[in-house]
């Protein structure tokens, strides 16, 4: 490129930016505004990703979850109506499973999750809850669920 070309293309551009502040201000602005829409959204898919990957490492090679209905059967193709008629696992069937696998090492049964999941007030003295979602769960709850409390216990086997 001609040395001259570009200084006469340089010397525009600087023109047009003084002469058209406004304009120059505001695509200034949108550059800004649209790099800094890109960088957020992609440090979001970044942190969400690495959530979800470490949550799956958590969960390990070893971990089966067994449901009525999920979103895996669901995303598979399976008709939602099919899905319904499928018999509710029962606490008898987490006994069958502890008595008759022993190498399943932790059970634990949830009750009240997903389509069945019964919202109730809760009462305490004169204090009472708008609707909460109530959930039944057994003592191995915070091992399967990798929960943490910040304060109490959970309940222990009777």
């Amino acid at each position: 490129m001609n040395k001259g070309l570009l200084g006469e293309v340089v010397r525009m551009a600087l023109e047009t930016l003084r002469s058209d502040k406004l304009r120059s201000g505001l695509t200034i602005l949108g550059v800004v505004i649209g790099i800094t829409s890109i960088v957020g959204m992609t440090s979001l898919i970044r942190g969400f990703d690495e959530s979800l990957r470490d949550t799956v490492r958590r969960l390990g090679p070893n971990t089966i979850i067994l449901s009525k209905l999920s979103l895996v059967s669901i995303s598979s193709g399976a008709r939602f109506q099919d899905l319904m008629r499928r018999p509710n696992l029962t606490v008898d069937d987490a006994a069958a499973i502890e008595k008759l696998a022993p190498s399943v090492q932790t059970v634990d049964v949830q009750i009240g999750r997903g389509p069945s999941a019964i919202q109730e007030r809760v009462f305490y003295r004169n204090q009472r809850t708008k609707p909460v979602i109530v959930l039944g769960a057994s003592e191995a709850f915070a091992d399967v669920n990798f929960v943490q409390i910040s304060a109490g216990r959970f309940f222990t086997e009777p």
